[in-house]
């Protein structure tokens, strides 16, 4: 299992794909990965990770590892960038693994 931690949710509008933004703090990404999103404590979203990207803030060096969605409905990235606040740990798993 890998776990990340949520920096940052932002769209890209044209492409319909939302990004969480952030570092692996246990194990590694890959495209077709299953994330889970816990809504609360015993209820959670799965999301499939389209392809893993890296998010350069040039203005301040940073360097994040984006894991980028396909938006399927009208705000669904703000809809995660609640429940995802910076900090948020995310768990992914292998597709064949995320029941």
């Amino acid at each position: 299992m890998t776990r990340f931690v949520v920096r940052e949710v932002f769209t890209l509008p044209r492409l319909n794909k939302f990004v969480f933004a952030g570092d692996i703090v246990e194990g590694a990404v890959a495209a077709g990965m299953t994330a889970r999103v816990w809504l609360d404590g015993s209820a959670f979203c799965l999301l499939r990770v389209e392809s893993v990207e890296y998010v350069d803030r040039t203005a301040t060096g940073d360097v994040m590892v984006g894991l980028v969605f396909r938006e399927e409905a009208e705000q669904q990235s703000e809809f995660y960038a609640d429940l995802c606040p910076m900090g948020t740990i995310i768990e992914l798993t292998d597709a064949a693994d995320a029941s």
